[in-house]
Formats: structure tokens, sequence, C-alpha cells
């Protein structure tokens, strides 16, 4: 549209030079003369045409005509000049931020859409990490789980002594762009550590033999990291520990005097208080069945 207002301009500019140009004194002429006697009108003739003083007067009148219109055409000239030039300048700006806003929308990270049942899911996600500033393409997904581990080895946790083990947590999953970078365990409130079994040193986590996906593409994928992290973490590996006494949670030789076998290891229900429930923990059903115990053995097999 712009570079049209300029043709436009530059165009209006010939039309009015060629209309100043075409001005030509001497088609001003006379009509003629006229002479009303009475009830008839006399219309005089030229039968000759003789030097007079009108021809003096004439040419004098043509050459200032001429001088005032080169004085309106280079008038006109500047304004139009001037005219075209902020036409060009409104154009050149309009350009540059045109393209400002394709670099910024190119360049922006726009949240992933979440929606209502993900959300309820326990998913959430904001901009931004502490190890990752000054990253724009980086996204920090909180999902609000719940630590609870019920087998060690594979075996399964008396019920009782396992309700003791319920923490809620919420898992921090770090994306930098299409990128997984760290699956990390946290407390609700204040996102700190939380420290379990499979802690390992600094922030980081064990995750056994599972490999998390290293791409994702929609907030489902994320959901399903974040839900399969924390099965995972139902099962204490013994032969692979981070933290044999994790702060909060009993010794690991505490957890396996407790640990079920033989008849007593069959269709084991674990079961939630009503505190728990309250908090939006579910009451878990037959999670000790060999299903289930064979299932997370095979993630923290050697």
């Amino acid at each position: 549209m712009a570079a049209w207002d300029v043709n436009a301009a530059e165009n209006l500019k010939q039309e009015m030079e060629s209309t100043l140009d075409a001005i030509n004194i001497d088609d001003v002429q006379s009509e003629g003369m006229t002479i009303r006697i009475g009830g008839k009108v006399v219309k005089l003739q030229v039968t000759e045409e003789v030097s007079l003083p009108e021809d003096e007067i004439r040419a004098e009148y043509s050459a200032k005509l001429t001088e005032k219109l080169q004085s309106i055409k280079g008038i006109l000239n500047e304004k139009m000049s001037e005219m075209t030039y902020m036409v060009e300048q409104n154009r050149q700006d309009f350009e540059e931020k045109e393209r400002e806003l394709q670099r910024r929308l190119s360049e922006a990270n726009l949240m992933p859409n979440i929606t209502y049942d993900q959300a309820k899911a326990g998913l959430s996600v904001v901009k931004g990490h502490k190890d990752h500033r000054g990253e724009e393409d980086c996204l920090t997904w909180l999902y609000q789980g719940v630590y609870w581990p019920k087998f060690v080895d594979s075996n399964p946790i008396d019920p009782k002594y396992a309700k003791r083990l319920i923490s809620p947590v919420t898992l921090e999953i770090v994306t930098l762009k299409d990128r997984v970078t760290t699956v990390t365990v946290r407390k609700t409130i204040g996102l700190s550590k939380f420290r379990h079994y499979h802690s390992m040193g600094g922030d980081s986590d064990c995750w056994g033999q599972w490999q998390i996906p290293t791409r994702w593409g929609e907030p489902k994928d994320i959901l399903a990291i974040a839900q399969h992290a924390m099965g995972v973490l139902e099962n204490v590996n013994t032969r692979s520990p981070g933290d044999r006494s994790p702060s909060g949670l009993p010794r690991l030789n505490t957890l396996e005097q407790h640990v079920l076998t033989g008849a007593e290891a069959r269709n084991v229900y674990y079961t939630t208080s009503r505190a728990d429930e309250r908090a939006g923990i579910e009451r878990a059903t037959d999670s000790g069945d060999q299903e289930t115990r064979g299932r997370t053995g095979q993630v923290w097999s050697t």
C-alpha cells in the first residue's frame, strides 16, 4: 500500500506539471465585440490585423505569466517532494516494524495450550527456569503427583507401613524448544529438591533403565512422561540406590524389613487415609499383583 502511494504521488506531480506547461497566453483570445442598439445587437468582426499596443501588452503579460507559472511549479515540486519523502519514510518505518514483528513472532515461545483435563491430571507450565535464564524457548512443566513407594525389588511393602511413605510431590520437567532436558522430583511447596531413595548428587535423580524421551511435541507427551516417572518411583531397587537414608523417609534397611513375601505378598491392597483423600490422593487398588510387580521390576532390572 505504501509503495502504491509513492507512485500515485509521482503521477499526480507529473499531471500537475503537464497542466501548468499547457497554459498558453496565446490561447487567450477576444471573442469579439457586440453593440446593442435599441432592440438589435450589432456584432463587430475582425477584417484586418495590425500591430497595436495590445500585442506588446500580451507579450509582457505572457512573460510575467510564464514566470509566475514557473514559480508555482517550483513550489509544487517542493511540496510534492516533501510528500513523497514522507510517504517513503512511512513505508520504510512500516516495513521495519513489520520485520521486527515477524522476528518476534518467529522467536516467541508461545505457551502450550493445556486442556482442562490435563490440568485436572496435575499438569501446568511456566516460562523459564533457573538453569536456563535468558533462553526464550525454555519451559518448566510442573506435575502434581504423589511419591508412594510400594515395592522393594518388585516385592510389595506392607500396606500399613507404605501409607506412612505417602508424600505429595511436584515432578519438574524442563524443556528447551522440543528437547526434554531434565526430570526432577521436587517438594510441592518451594520446589526444593525432594530427597528419595534414588536421588543423586545435586538436583538430579536416577531413573534406572528407563530412557526418558528426549523430544516432545504436545502437552500430552509431557503428561505421559510425568505419569510414567511416578510409576517408576513406586519401586525401590536396592542394587542401585542413590540415597540410603533420604531426609524424611526411613532408612533403606528399615524399609526392607517391611517387605512382604510368600503368601502375604499376594493380592496386596494399598489404601489411603481420610487426610490423604482430602488432599486428592485416591485409594490405590490391587497394586501387589504379579503383573504390576513384573512391569515395575523390568524398569529397574540390571
